[in-house]
């Protein structure tokens, strides 16, 4: 997983899960820098679809990790290699933008 590839290279990670921009929206300030802090500049978004809304949480210097075209058709592993959502892939994406 890209957690555990990042970690494996002495990164500190931390993995949220968002199912709900939403909802996370309505929690207190308090609870949201809780869970995404600001003094946190490193951040990664995963979205394999849209890439619509997550500029917020990934701020200026993140990177946002998406799929935002329609259309392609292949098994589900050939997709997700196709569009660089393997975990090798992630990896380099990042470190091609902190390192």
């Amino acid at each position: 997983d890209v957690a555990g590839k990042l970690r494996d290279k002495d990164n500190k990670v931390r993995v949220v899960s968002m199912p709900s921009m939403e909802l996370f929206d309505k929690q207190s300030d308090e609870y949201k820098n809780e869970i995404l802090p600001e003094n946190v500049s490193k951040r990664v978004t995963i979205e394999i679809g849209s890439s619509l809304g997550w500029h917020k949480y990934a701020k200026d210097n993140g990177v946002i990790i998406s799929q935002d075209t329609f259309g392609e058709s292949a098994p589900q592993h050939d997709v997700m290699e196709h569009f660089g959502f393997t975990a090798d892939k992630i990896v380099e994406k990042i470190e091609n933008k902190y390192n």
